[in-house]
């Protein structure tokens, strides 16, 4: 299977936009002190617009790159378009309430086997679901094991009186490199199972993608990304 550029690209641009208006919509609104006549529409209307309007030009982009891969695929890229836009709707409807980690896995999983579908590299509905379950239950291995070491390092700094365990970028460091560890070990075991070999490539892609920017927001950055339903 080979996914040409002029489609990938747009694709991971959508990605972006998506991922950041569900953000956008997650923070609290600002408005300016000395509007007393209620004329500033907030501090999320900018960047909304914004990604918005890169959203729906890479839709656009998509559909074009698809219709020259396949002339006759007309119907197959509106299709597409289509899908991808409702998919969107329901991740910014659902990340507050989900939380980022299965919202954004689960959406990202949706979209790669709705596009591998389009190019011809679909699945029948039990692979589609099985690759579901696998990715949000891998999405919550993973995170427990981030906080697992989190937690571990604000526990020892306290019993063991060493502040530097406290330290934002130790924990980063250090969940980055368990991070890392998890996604060898978990793609080097689900190699060698049968049942799970085929869906496993979109499966790892939509953790690996989830979680990376989980640990360059939430550790690096600091950014507060909702939790949703997973409340430890």
């Amino acid at each position: 299977m080979k996914i040409r550029l002029s489609f990938a690209l747009p694709f991971g641009l959508f990605l972006f936009a998506l991922f950041y208006i569900a953000f956008t919509l997650s923070l609290e609104t600002g408005r300016m002190i000395g509007d007393t006549f209620g004329y500033d529409p907030g501090s999320r209307l900018v960047p909304l617009l914004c990604a918005g309007l890169l959203g729906l030009v890479m839709l656009v982009e998509m559909g074009r790159a698809r219709r020259m891969a396949r002339p006759r695929a007309g119907e197959d890229a509106a299709w597409l378009v289509v899908l991808n836009i409702v998919v969107a709707v329901v991740f910014i409807a659902t990340f507050r309430y989900l939380g980022y980690l299965l919202a954004t896995a689960a959406t990202l999983f949706v979209l790669i086997a709705c596009n591998l579908r389009a190019v011809g590299a679909g699945w029948r509905a039990p692979a589609f679901f099985k690759g579901l379950v696998l990715t949000l239950a891998y999405a919550v291995l993973a995170y427990s094991a981030i906080r697992f070491v989190v937690k571990t390092c604000f526990r020892l700094a306290r019993e063991m009186q060493m502040p530097l365990l406290r330290d934002p970028t130790l924990q980063a460091g250090l969940a980055t490199a368990i991070l890392v560890l998890v996604l060898v070990a978990v793609h080097l075991l689900a190699r060698r199972v049968g049942p799970i070999r085929d869906v496993w490539v979109p499966v790892q892609i939509s953790v690996g993608v989830t979680m990376t920017v989980f640990v360059i927001f939430r550790l690096f950055f600091l950014v507060q990304l909702p939790r949703g339903v997973i409340w430890w």
